[in-house]
């Protein structure tokens, strides 16, 4: 296998501005042509996407100008729009603002872009809603890695000016990096957007056998810090409260399982993450409740540590007693 591609240096995260204009990229044995630009818009600023529009903008040719914009509809280019964000089933994050494949169908067509291309996970469920429209708008079904996302949009992009040695420049990172993934799952930089989640599990003729609601926090370091503090602080409580039996022995010891089987999940899910930031939710099932999963995630979104609760009595006074205030106002943050 050809040589693998490596995560962006956090350095370049660190100083990306988002204002600048960008004329960096691979040089081409084609000659240099004028004029050419794209507009580029970012709907997010996390490490995700920077880390998207890096690969991206390192990987074309240094003629290609890139504009970038704060808001779709500025688009200064008649030729070409590129969307970098999250996205869901439902939309995609612009300027942390989920907004639906109807509403962003409708903006698209506003734009002067003849062009635009969606570099977010379930871009293609706009297809859904561009019926009537005579933009030509390409987006990819399902979750996309960050990396490779990246790598599509600059050989599209340099195909489209001509720049036929850094396209196949860009197939060749393209291969390296599916074979890369395909390997280790792990590694995979999704762009997908997701905090709360409905999930139905069917059985035959379509009967909805369980439902459950998934409830996935991220955390940033400090918030790690700032739990792993409250992890001792909780622990030396509940010893000194069962020495003096000032709880039911079977209470406590519910509530000591959940706690340590959380923060296994959190500590578990931080060992995956270079930055040292974490990603775990909490899985109800049944109605009324039934039990509860707590999952740690790497940062791919595979589960890497899981636990079943069942009954579950107790989560959900855990959940919001301890760790509700400790969350930043339900969005994702970079880690």
């Amino acid at each position: 296998m050809g040589g693998l591609i490596t995560l962006l240096p956090e350095s370049k995260i660190e100083n990306y501005d988002q204002t600048d204009e960008i004329t960096i990229g691979l040089q081409s044995s084609t000659s240099a042509k004028k004029n050419q630009k794209i507009t580029l818009v970012m709907g997010s600023d996390d490490n995700a996407v920077i880390t998207s529009v890096l690969t991206f903008q390192e990987n074309i040719n240094s003629s290609i100008i890139v504009n970038k914009k704060d808001s779709i509809l500025a688009s200064d280019s008649n030729d070409i729009l590129v969307i970098f964000s999250h996205g869901t089933e439902k939309g995609m994050i612009i300027n942390d603002e989920l907004i639906s494949w109807a509403k962003l169908s409708i903006l698209l067509s506003q734009t002067n872009a003849k062009l635009i291309l969606l570099a977010t996970c379930f871009g293609a469920n706009i297809y859904n809603y561009t019926e009537n429209t005579d933009k030509k708008i390409i987006g990819w079904s399902g979750v996309s890695d960050a990396i490779m996302i990246g790598y599509v949009i600059a050989l599209i992009v340099n195909t489209k000016f001509q720049y036929l040695d850094n396209a196949q420049a860009n197939f060749n990172l393209l291969i390296d990096r599916y074979y890369q993934i395909s390997d280790h799952p792990e590694q995979i930089i999704p762009l997908v957007y997701s905090k709360i989640e409905l999930r139905n599990t069917y059985g035959w003729f379509g009967i909805v056998l369980v439902s459950s609601v998934v409830l996935n926090i991220k955390f940033t370091p400090s918030e790690v810090s700032t739990l792993s503090n409250l992890n001792i602080f909780l622990s030396v409580l509940l010893t000194i409260l069962g020495m003096i039996s000032a709880i039911n022995p079977v209470f406590l010891g519910v509530i000591v399982l959940q706690i340590i089987n959380i923060f296994a999940a959190l500590t578990t899910s931080v060992s995956h993450h270079p930055s040292g930031g974490g990603w775990i939710s909490f899985e109800f099932f049944g109605l009324p409740l039934i039990g509860s999963y707590i999952h740690g995630y790497a940062p791919s979104g595979s589960a890497v540590y899981t636990f079943l609760f069942w009954p579950d009595i107790f989560m959900g006074f855990t959940m919001y007693l301890i760790y509700l205030p400790l969350l930043h106002n339900w969005r994702w943050l970079s880690i």
